[in-house]
């Protein structure tokens, strides 16, 4: 996968901006001395505020109220209360922390699992008892907790930035970080600037909840019109699949309601022919309304 590279002062902008700390940094270089980089949300926060800064992208994004590198800030803050050490190595934050709503993480990644656990020694090293370490609930990564922050170091997903970036499911999560440059997928910035999320990966079990949430975290308005009628197909398995009580999430059944009222966070944005196929899913009064309204376009 060829990424487009751009020369950034992104890590000055957001540190003199309030978007990230000194501390924040500190964890950040001892990933980049290790031959690390940052990708996925965190760092489509940055390229868009850097691409809306300098490069004349239109989209200014806002987090929980507040704009700029100061919604960078809040993306990633914790609630108080943090857990009593010792801690180290038992289970997972979630079950220490308060959580703010829809709070994000900063994703590493490394060329290898090597390098992985080098940047980690050295986050320890560096902050002592003031860090807390334990496995991600997937295994894929040790979660590291320190000032009001969450990081993912990931240890089982390595390589190149070509190389994971192009294993990622969604275009718009193909971003990724140095100290001075910023690396996104060919589409990436057309993507951003439509409001659009562009799905590349279609195997995975979740991708319906991957959409869901990037969907409503990240204010997204419809789909890239390539992927409408793959997408419904993906919806409708996801119906019968709830019907017959084989879906679930989080060990949870998931209701036909439910993707339901997923498939219409995007019909109305569809092409016609993608809309009038999404709206058998639903039911007869909404099925109305979407077909008056293909109706309508098509009569402009």
């Amino acid at each position: 996968m060829n990424l487009e590279s751009q020369r950034s002062t992104w890590l000055t902008d957001a540190l003199i901006g309030g978007g990230i700390t000194s501390r924040q940094v500190e964890v950040f270089n001892a990933a980049w001395d290790a031959g690390g980089y940052i990708a996925g949300g965190f760092g489509r926060m940055v390229g868009v505020l850097d691409a809306h800064a300098h490069g004349g992208l239109s989209l200014y994004p806002t987090w929980r109220g507040r704009e700029g590198w100061r919604g960078l800030a809040q993306y990633t803050e914790m609630m108080m209360e943090p857990p009593r050490p010792p801690w180290e190595g038992k289970s997972s934050p979630h079950s220490h922390w308060k959580w703010r709503g829809s709070v994000g993480d900063v994703d590493l990644f490394f060329p290898n699992e090597t390098s992985a656990w080098t940047a980690i020694d050295r986050v320890k090293s560096r902050f002592g008892v003031g860090i807390y370490i334990a496995p991600s609930a997937a295994g894929y990564a040790q979660e590291v907790v320190h000032d009001r922050c969450r990081y993912q170091f990931i240890t089982k997903v390595n390589g190149t930035p070509e190389e994971v970036l192009a294993s990622f499911d969604l275009t718009n999560a193909k971003v990724a970080l140095t100290p001075d440059a910023i690396l996104t997928a060919p589409e990436w910035r057309k993507l951003e600037e439509q409001r659009a999320i562009g799905i590349d990966t279609w195997s995975k079990p979740n991708l319906l909840w991957r959409v869901w949430k990037w969907a409503r975290k990240h204010s997204y308005l419809k789909l890239r019109s390539s992927d409408e009628d793959r997408f419904v197909n993906v919806v409708f398995d996801a119906l019968v699949a709830a019907k017959e009580g084989s879906l679930k999430r989080w060990d949870r059944p998931v209701t036909k309601y439910q993707i339901q009222r997923f498939a219409k966070m995007f019909i109305h944005s569809f092409e016609p022919s993608s809309a009038l196929k999404a709206a058998m899913i639903l039911d007869d009064y909404d099925r109305m309304n979407v077909m008056k309204d293909v109706m309508s376009k098509g009569a402009k």
